[in-house]
């Protein structure tokens, strides 16, 4: 009697009915299929199981036929009296056993160690499979899920670590589950509820209240950074932990009072368009007042005044040209620097050394080189003069109220 063939975890569904050829339908998770494994009219010993009838089972020997349907050439035993079954259409599985005769003595769900799914595993009405019990599955990858699909074996479920999901499509993870409960698409690492990790887009998103060290909106790696609800209807603006500002009622504010700078020497804004001018506190409580001015400092006035003159751009002369620069007039700030010193009112400038003044009108503001995170430089370290005109006029009108009045008393 020849010898036939065998191969280990070839096991298939069938949902045919009869006693003839049967069409296996696919490979039972974690098996073979037939076609993969059993060479074409090689003769092996098999065993069908009912599943949707438990009680229809049968073994002997058969072959798969050119059409890839198992030929039941030889029965060895049957719930049919060791004869052919014919089988009811529904669930059923078909396995390359090694031998068959050990079958004659035993109901074939249990002997094909069956008994368990024929239990637990049912077709309802509409077609579907219902599970009475757990279902256990390795832990399968992306690439290949534990829970798939059979005509898209690369999407589905699987457990990436202990105690978490992933589901994967296309062969790649899109969105994971953290034994914390934490939720992440796009990212296997979600430090928050929910991470999303690239672009997203949404009608209307709502968040619980936070505050400005745990922004609801913030950035992943940059603690304290985003937006929050500040309080009320207002909305905050938080960086390093700390309230920067806040917008409620049509009023955008400052978070501290007197406490944040709007531009930097090194970041300035452009042009300031407003209906009405800016208004600066003036109030006497909050002043310790000094007094006039002296007699040097007005004669530092009297010769600034005099330095008054008109000017242009060097960037807007690259960019439109001599011609085309629009002319501003006003005062060169070292210029006032100098005559201030001059009247020994402050240090004179010196080479590598930051400039010093009490007085407000007069400024100037240095900054480091910038890197970003890669240690790539963005601003090189500079400095730069300035004043403040609003103060500066006023300097100026007091040198020439003096002026008028020495006219005035010598006439």
């Amino acid at each position: 009697m020849p010898t036939l063939f065998f191969a280990d975890l070839v096991r298939e569904l069938c949902q045919e009915g009869g006693s003839g050829p049967l069409t296996p339908s696919g490979a039972v998770p974690g098996h073979r299929r037939f076609a993969d494994a059993v060479p074409p009219g090689a003769g092996f010993h098999y065993a069908i199981a009912g599943v949707a009838q438990p009680d229809q089972w049968e073994a002997g020997t058969g072959r798969i036929d050119a059409d890839g349907r198992l030929q039941r050439d030889s029965v060895a035993a049957s719930s049919a009296g060791n004869a052919f079954v014919d089988f009811a259409p529904g669930l059923k599985t078909i396995a390359l056993t090694v031998g068959a005769g050990w079958f004659a003595a035993s109901d074939a769900a249990a002997a094909m160690r069956d008994e368990a799914l024929a239990r637990t595993v049912r077709r309802d009405a509409s077609g579907r499979y219902a599970l009475d019990g757990a279902l256990a599955a390795a832990d399968g990858s992306a690439g290949a899920p534990a829970l798939a699909f059979a005509a898209d074996g690369d999407s589905g479920l699987y457990r990436p670590a202990a105690d978490a999901l992933a589901i994967a499509t296309a062969g790649s993870e899109r969105l994971r589950v953290t034994a914390s409960g934490h939720v992440g698409i796009g990212t296997s690492l979600p430090d928050a509820p929910l991470t999303v990790s690239g672009e997203c887009s949404a009608t209307r998103m709502r968040v619980s209240a936070s505050g400005a060290d745990a922004p609801a909106y913030g950035f992943n790696g940059a603690a304290g950074l985003g937006f929050y609800r500040y309080s009320g209807s207002a909305i905050g603006f938080a960086a390093d932990g700390v309230n920067i500002g806040a917008f409620s009622a049509g009023i955008l504010r400052a978070g501290t009072d007197n406490g944040a700078l709007l531009g930097s020497g090194a970041i300035r804004w452009s042009v300031v368009y407003a209906a009405t001018g800016a208004i600066n506190t003036s109030d006497g409580r909050e002043k310790t007042w000094q007094g006039a001015a002296s007699a040097a400092e007005l004669a530092a006035a009297a010769r600034i005044a005099r330095e008054l003159g008109f000017y242009c751009w060097n960037d807007a002369i690259a960019a439109k040209g001599a011609d085309g620069a629009r002319r501003h007039f006003g005062v060169r700030a070292q210029a006032v620097w100098a005559i201030m010193a001059e009247e020994g009112l402050i240090a004179p400038l010196a080479e590598g050394q930051a400039p010093d003044s009490r007085y407000a009108f007069l400024c100037w503001d240095g900054w480091e080189e910038e890197r970003d995170a890669a240690d790539r430089p963005v601003r090189a370290a500079g400095d730069r003069f300035g004043i403040r005109p609003d103060q500066l006029a006023l300097f100026l009108i007091a040198a020439q109220e003096a002026r008028l009045a020495a006219l005035e008393a010598a006439a």
